[in-house]
């Protein structure tokens, strides 16, 4: 069956080679017929990647070991979920799994825009195929999932033991969708260069692509950050470690093109910008793939070295050589003929905000390869830590409260000083009185903390109001009314009202970092059972020590009750050891408590069985429940923004009136 899995990646390289072929033909000789033949391919190669991945998956399931990728992935004992997750496990089960679903995405182009798409799609399809050669001729010669090994091993290594969660499951699959979903828009970008259909049409075209993918990654980034803080026992969900910093950065780009996408389609601005920023989107994502699979940065979420690095790294310059070459050859017809962006203006801060993004990608980028330039120029090892990012992050987070605070208030065009008066009012109030009961809270000894809760609260405002407004400004008559006419917003304009819930995440997770980051005590306490340890507000009794052995795993788990100092029961938690087959050092689950205040976060150390008593590292994370709701929220928004628009009649009454003439100061429009 391996074999026969090896022959479907081959068969796909053909159908993908043969697309291309048949895509450039179609789009020099302008003739349809061999663009649905270049089509065809695409959907040939879906179908035998999708036979490829059900090859795979039987050998995982079937647990044939004599399979090199199957044998060193997991083993006999491997739950069936973690089992079917160890598909992307490693690298060439990730490759075949990423070519895979470019097929995917290929083929739903084709089915989607063949008759909207006409003079793009040829070369579309081309830039598709070329990319999905590129990915399946990496699994089929450098990264082959089905290679044999020279004899059937009795049990398999085993999946990583901290692979083995949940997280497994979800966190790599969505990283790797919102991937591949950005070759799209560059596909359109490369297209529209080409062809040189260079109005705002490509944009709209890609934009659920953008929205989706963006919405992907954003899912994966989550979901790798409460793994992280679940699994890895440090105590955090972001250590600024070079692949959690690479899946950040297509997704910087991305919100970037996100906000000045708006500009082109509404004004015809920046089409230069829009372009370079979705060729730099998808080549960091290509940089991630190489970044991971290279071997040359230092990380728990990287594998091992591999000639793949070498390969990735060529197809990252192509797509620069190729960005630069079609923008430059296309420059003058991309020249921005419309009014210049004057005053203070919601254009202006779209520019500012997308600034303030790039000088924010391009700090993380730096601060990510200047150890591998290091290490591969000089010959030495450089770390690049926590102070350097923190050195760039605050600035930029105070600076993205203001706008997120401004952005609603400020008109289209150019805002009037009257009106915009008149709606920061109560916003900045607000921050006057966030920032001066939090200063007395903690007798001013967090400035900085101070300023970001009394920024954040600003925008919290001027966020909040925009919904308010947009229900009053419908008719609001009764209070029964509020949430239909709230989620008519949504259906009315989603991408405003997604955008502004977006927005609304953002600030609740910067609230949650930053309560984190300035308030959290870590303390260290060695008790027997039955004792009890005050740590903050909350009392820690040590209720329970128990083993477990088993044909996968020995564990010792300590059981904590947890309660408050008033003596108000507040649950209980469980830290284990434990050492699972195949494994030389034992690991920690860690033990958390959530609550509305902070997290009691639990760390068992060491374990005396005899004297049954037990040493625990004990965190108190303040705010980090908004952390995880504020993430929530901003997936929300994305998908929100998705929904298509309905327009509605409007009603002509008081409130609307009143809301069309702050309109005037505040909006382009009121819709």
């Amino acid at each position: 069956m391996a074999e026969f899995g090896t022959f479907t990646i081959l068969l796909g390289l053909a159908a993908a080679l043969w697309a291309a072929i048949a895509a450039w033909i179609g789009h020099r000789r302008g003739e349809q017929r061999w663009v649905r033949s270049a089509e065809a391919g695409l959907h040939g190669a879906l179908l035998s990647l999708t036979v490829s991945a059900g090859v795979l998956w039987t050998l995982f399931l079937t647990r044939d070991f004599s399979v090199r990728y199957v044998a060193e992935y997991s083993d006999q004992h491997l739950s069936i979920p973690l089992t079917i997750s160890a598909f992307w496990a490693g690298q060439n089960g990730s490759l075949l799994f990423w070519a895979w679903v470019l097929a995917g995405a290929a083929t739903l182009v084709t089915v989607r825009y063949r008759h909207r798409a006409r003079e793009l799609m040829p070369v579309a399809v081309l830039v598709l195929a070329l990319v999905l050669v590129a990915f399946t001729a990496l699994v089929a010669f450098t990264s082959n999932p089905f290679e044999r090994l020279g004899f059937t091993p009795a049990d398999g290594a085993g999946l990583n033991p901290m692979l083995q969660n949940w997280g497994m499951i979800y966190h790599p699959p969505a990283t790797f969708l919102g991937y591949i979903g950005f070759t799209v828009p560059f596909a359109f970008a490369v297209a529209a260069l080409v062809t040189g259909r260079l109005d705002a049409a490509w944009v709209r075209l890609v934009r659920p692509w953008v929205l989706w993918s963006w919405v992907l990654l954003g899912v994966g980034i989550i979901l790798g950050a409460r793994w992280a803080y679940t699994e890895l026992g440090w105590g955090g969900y972001w250590a600024w470690d070079p692949v959690e910093n690479v899946s950040l950065l297509p997704w910087l780009t991305a919100t970037a093109y996100l906000h000045t996408a708006v500009l082109q389609e509404r004004r015809g601005k920046l089409p230069v910008w829009n372009l370079a920023l979705t060729f730099t989107t998808f080549a960091m994502t290509v940089f991630g793939t190489f970044l991971v699979r290279s071997g040359v940065a230092s990380s728990v979420h990287a594998f091992a070295e591999s000639s793949a690095g070498i390969y990735l790294l060529g197809l990252i310059v192509t797509v620069i050589i190729a960005g630069v070459a079609l923008i430059t050859w296309r420059l003058p017809q991309l020249r921005d003929t419309s009014a210049r962006i004057s005053g203070l203006s919601r254009e202006l801060l779209i520019v500012v905000t997308n600034a303030v993004l790039m000088v924010f990608t391009l700090a993380i980028f730096w601060g990510t390869l200047f150890p591998v330039i290091t290490s591969v120029v000089q010959g030495r090892d450089v770390t690049v830590g926590e102070p350097f990012f923190d050195l760039v992050t605050i600035p930029v987070t105070l600076a993205l409260l203001v706008l997120f605070g401004l952005a609603p208030a400020v008109a289209w065009r150019r805002a009037r000083t009257h009106g915009l008066q008149r709606r920061l009012l109560l916003p900045v109030g607000a921050a006057l009185v966030a920032g001066l009961a939090t200063a007395l809270l903690d007798g001013g000894r967090n400035p900085l903390t101070n300023l970001t809760l009394s920024l954040s609260a600003f925008a919290l405002a001027t966020i909040l109001m925009e919904f308010h407004l947009g229900v009053h400004g419908r008719g609001l008559r009764a209070i029964r009314d509020h949430i239909p006419r709230l989620l008519g917003l949504f259906r009315r304009d989603p991408r405003r009202y997604g955008g502004a819930v977006v927005h609304l995440g953002m600030v609740l997770l910067i609230i949650g970092v930053a309560l984190d980051v300035t308030y959290r005590s870590d303390e260290r306490h060695t008790m027997a059972v039955g004792e009890s340890v005050e740590v903050g507000r909350y009392v820690l009794t040590f209720e329970d020590l128990s083993s477990e052995m088993t044909q996968t795993r020995m564990s010792l788990a300590a059981t904590l009750g947890v309660a408050r100092q008033s003596g108000s029961d507040a649950g209980s938690l469980t830290t284990e050891r434990y050492l699972n087959v195949n494994q030389e050092d034992p690991r920690t689950a860690v033990g958390v408590r959530s609550l509305v205040r902070e997290d009691v976060y639990v760390i068992l150390q060491e374990v005396d069985i005899d004297s049954e008593t037990a040493s625990f590292s004990i965190h108190l994370h303040p705010g980090v429940l908004w952390l995880w709701v504020g993430s929530g929220l901003l997936v929300l928004g994305g998908l929100l923004a998705l929904l298509p628009a309905r327009r509605e009649e409007r009603v002509e009454t008081p409130e609307l009136a009143a809301v069309a003439a702050v309109g005037a100061d505040g909006d382009e429009e009121v819709r």
